[in-house]
């Protein structure tokens, strides 16, 4: 019998303790899954100073950085857009594989395209003016010269534009 209430005592001290350790890691499985989606208001709070706390404390100073770093690119990214937006010259960026990554909105007028829709389209399907996509292209690999005259044929007879491009 004394055996039998020792074994009873060390399950229920093994139950206290596993229950001890898995509360807060389903707090932190809750809290990656919250930034995952891209919310940074949840924390862990775990007492003592074990292993357990101190991932914890790590996980807390991560969401905590990772929001402040989210925060400070979008700041970057609205303060190049209105840069852009308010230049007096078509802009247009374009990656690697010739997808455009930004125009301005003089540039998507020039092309005949919508700003708003055009990024992540290759640059030929946005331009439909073969000189502008062949001149971005050759800027691109640095086989050509960077700046060039372009015809844009418009109704009311062709439109001129000065393409300066670079790498």
């Amino acid at each position: 019998l004394g055996a039998l209430t020792a074994a009873a005592c060390a399950m229920g001290l093994a139950l206290v303790a596993a229950r001890a350790y898995a509360r807060p890691v389903r707090e932190m499985t809750a809290m990656a899954q919250s930034i995952a989606s891209g919310r940074f208001d949840r924390l862990v709070h775990s007492a003592g100073r074990d292993e357990i706390a101190d991932l914890a404390e790590a996980l807390n100073a991560m969401s905590f950085q990772l929001q402040e770093r989210i925060g400070a690119l979008a700041k970057e990214r609205n303060e190049l857009r209105a840069i852009l937006a308010g230049m007096a010259e078509g802009v247009v960026a374009i990656d690697t594989a010739d997808r455009l990554l930004h125009l301005n909105e003089l540039a998507a007028e020039i092309m005949g395209a919508d700003a708003r829709t055009a990024p992540g389209r290759p640059i030929w399907e946005v331009a439909r003016v073969s000189g502008i996509a062949d001149a971005l292209a050759d800027a691109k690999s640095g086989k050509a010269q960077r700046k060039r005259e372009i015809a844009i044929p418009r109704e009311e007879g062709d439109r001129i534009i000065e393409l300066n491009a670079s790498p």
